[in-house]
C-alpha cells in the first residue's frame, strides 16, 4: 500500500526535530556566554589564597584553565571566575600572591613577574615584583607597576584589625615580614627565621599564640608550624610536625600549604610533577586548623 503524504510528513518532522535539538545542544556547549564555557570549565592551579570580602570569598590561584585555555593567575568571586592580571611586559606573566585590603579600599597584591628562560617547568625565571591594586568588580582596571626585585612580598598575608602584614622568603627560606603603609606599600620590618617554603601561613592557634605553618623547603611533603613571638614577631623555637602528605606518586609533588582561618581553618595544598595528568590542581582538608592545631 503507498505511503500517504501525511506519512511521509511525519517521519520528516521527527528527523527534523532530532536536528534541531542536536544543533541546540552543541551551540549551548560552544556558546561563548553559557555556564558550560565559564563557569563549569575552571580549573585551578597552583597557590590558592583567599580573602572574605563584603562581596563574598575571594580567591586567587596561579597556573589553571579557563574555557581549557591555559593562564598564569586567576581570580574568583563566590566560585566564579571573574578574570586574570596581565602582566606590564611582553613575554612576562605574573604568579600572584596574597590579598590584602589596602587603607584606600581597594584590594591589593604583590606577584612575581616572571618569565619563560629555558623550556621546561624548571625553566622559569624571576624578573621581579609587581604591585597590583584592584576592585573585584573591574579586574581590566586593575593598577600594575613595577616594584623591583627584592620586594617579593608573595608568602601571606594578615589583617591584624589595626595593623596589615605581608610575607615573604629571603634566599636562605627565612621568613622575613613588611607591615603595609598608608599608602598601601609595604614596608620591611624584620628577618623573622625559621626554615619554610616560599608560601605559608601566620595565624592563632586557640589559646591566641601565634604560628608560622608550612611546608619545609625544596619540595617536602612534610608541614610544620613554627612559634612566633607575635603577627610579625620572630621565630621562637624549634617547628612541630603537623603533618607529612603523603607520597604523590612518581615524578609529582606537593607544594604550597596554606591555613585559611576566614574559611575554618581549612587546608589547602597543590600537586603538579612529571605527566601529572588529572592530578593537577589544588587540595582541601576541611577544619584541618581546628583539628591539628600545635600543641
Amino acid at each position: 500500500m503507498a505511503r500517504s503524504i501525511k506519512d511521509y510528513s511525519q517521519k520528516y518532522f521527527v528527523w527534523i526535530l532530532f536536528g534541531l535539538i542536536l544543533l541546540l545542544s552543541v551551540l549551548a556547549i560552544l556558546w561563548p556566554n553559557s555556564s558550560q564555557s565559564t563557569h563549569d570549565s575552571f580549573r585551578p592551579g597552583d597557590a590558592g589564597f583567599s580573602y572574605k570580602t563584603p562581596q563574598g570569598e575571594v580567591w586567587v590561584y596561579g597556573d589553571s584553565w579557563h574555557n581549557n585555555k591555559f593562564i598564569r593567575n586567576a581570580i574568583t568571586l563566590n566560585g566564579q571566575y571573574i578574570g586574570s592580571f596581565k602582566s606590564p611586559a611582553a613575554g612576562t606573566w605574573i604568579w600572584p600572591g596574597p590579598i590584602y585590603r589596602r587603607p584606600d579600599g581597594r584590594l591589593g597584591m604583590y606577584g612575581s613577574q616572571t618569565t619563560q628562560a629555558k623550556p621546561g617547568m624548571w625553566g622559569t625565571k624571576r624578573l621581579g615584583s609587581v604591585q597590583i591594586a584592584f576592585k573585584t568588580n573591574n579586574i581590566a582596571g586593575a593598577n600594575i607597576k613595577l616594584s623591583g626585585k627584592n620586594n617579593a612580598w608573595t608568602s601571606a598575608s594578615l589583617n591584624t584589625g589595626n595593623k596589615t602584614f605581608v610575607y615573604g622568603v629571603d634566599g636562605s627560606n627565612k621568613a622575613q615580614v613588611a607591615s603595609i603603609n598608608q599608602g598601601g606599600n609595604a614596608v620591611f620590618q624584620r628577618i623573622m627565621g625559621g626554615w619554610i617554603s616560599g608560601r605559608f601561613s601566620v595565624i592563632q592557634d586557640r589559646q591566641r599564640k601565634w604560628w608560622m605553618v608550612g611546608f619545609l623547603p625544596w619540595l617536602s611533603r612534610r608541614l610544620v608550624a613554627y612559634p612566633l613571638a607575635g603577627p610579625a614577631g620572630r621565630v621562637t623555637g624549634p617547628y612541630r610536625l603537623l603533618k607529612t602528605m603523603p607520597d604523590p606518586g612518581a615524578g609529582l609533588f606537593v607544594y604550597d600549604g596554606l591555613i585559611h582561618p576566614e574559611l575554618g581553618g581549612m587546608l589547602t595544598w597543590a600537586m603538579n610533577g612529571k605527566n601529572v595528568g588529572s592530578k593537577y590542581g589544588l587540595y582541601r582538608i576541611q577544619d584541618f586548623w581546628i583539628n591539628n592545631q600545635a600543641r
